[in-house]
């Protein structure tokens, strides 16, 4: 029997759902205030404003930050399912970005009585994330996200175009009970090809899976803009003061330590005081392999692959705790994930 009055309100596009708008603007003399806020099913968006007062570097371009919650409805995303966000953060707004449900799994489909069924090969079984920010003068973004888990046999594509700090790492959904993605990856296709362009075949990809291993996690952390120079500056000198194949001197029994390694990095009983073991954390990061270079238009790039979350996360969290930026700038709050 079909429902005469529905209690939700008429959608004015059919093609809306997914997809979610806020506008961040400060209103005279600092306080931040979001001027539009929309989404629909399966996206939600919470918001609040955290208490305590910045150290910033720019205290007078410097304003309360706003903390932005992205949310999915059942922890994920199903085959078809689009999220599209628009972020604008108007001159002097300071926005954080984070995902508090642990992490987004992408599902993959299956038939009745839980047999699996092959996957058709159209952009209607595909997952689907994109955000799109705009930032104004003197503003910033911190995004750091809780990880993508795309489980076998699902099908997922991410766009993000910004200009901030944006950390983003995926892992497979369920390692542990021998379920691990095997999904195919593909380059990153460049911003200027048309949509028409021919991707790659099937046969030419190779699986993340055995591109990655012994890794289960894969992150990217992408640092550019002036609130984080410090930060950019302490990644590419923690990664060059790391020891090279060739600087040992095996005519020596002592260990080779570069001269010009980073004083935060080696004493972490100094920064590393969230950690009441006494484990130096070199150790407790072994398991990590990163990488970390300057590009174009002045951006740092960091690679990085850990076993698995908890790893990746501590590593992280210990990096940018120690530099001290992300406090001084946006509050200890916005390193929640970490």
């Amino acid at each position: 029997m079909p429902i005469l009055n529905s209690p939700f309100a008429p959608s004015a596009n059919a093609n809306s759902s997914g997809r979610g708008e806020v506008v961040l603007t400060v209103l005279p003399p600092a306080i931040p205030s979001l001027s539009t806020v929309s989404y629909s099913y399966p996206l939600k968006l919470l918001s609040r404003t955290p208490e305590g007062e910045l150290k910033s570097r720019y205290p007078t371009t410097a304003t309360p930050p706003l903390h932005l919650y992205l949310l999915t409805y059942g922890g994920g995303l199903l085959p078809g399912d689009h999220i599209d966000v628009s972020v604008t953060v108007k001159p002097r707004g300071r926005l954080v970005v984070t995902t508090p449900q642990g992490s987004t799994k992408i599902y993959k489909t299956e038939a009745q009585g839980g047999r699996k069924r092959p996957i058709p090969k159209t952009d209607n079984d595909r997952s689907k994330q994109t955000l799109k920010v705009q930032l104004g003068r003197e503003s910033g973004l911190c995004l750091l996200p809780d990880p993508s888990a795309p489980f076998a046999d699902s099908r997922y594509d991410q766009f993000q175009t910004f200009t901030l700090l944006h950390g983003d790492h995926s892992k497979a959904a369920g390692s542990s009970q021998g379920d691990e993605a095997a999904q195919k990856q593909r380059d990153a296709s460049d911003p200027d090809r048309s949509a028409g362009s021919h991707m790659p075949s099937t046969q030419s990809q190779t699986s993340v899976r055995s591109r990655a291993h012994p890794h289960g996690v894969l992150g990217t952390l992408i640092i550019h803009g002036p609130l984080f120079e410090s930060l950019a500056d302490f990644f590419m000198e923690a990664f060059t003061s790391q020891p090279r194949i060739g600087g040992q001197n095996w005519s020596s029994s002592s260990t080779y330590y570069p001269s010009h390694t980073n004083e935060h990095v080696n004493n972490n009983e100094k920064y590393d005081n969230h950690d009441d073991t006494t484990e130096p954390a070199e150790m407790r990061h072994r398991n990590v392999t990163w990488t970390a270079a300057r590009v174009r238009n002045g951006f740092v790039l960091v690679k990085f692959g850990a076993p698995d979350f908890e790893n990746a996360r501590d590593w992280l969290g210990h990096m940018l705790r120690a530099e001290g930026s992300i406090q001084r700038e946006f509050g200890e709050e916005a390193l929640g994930s970490m």
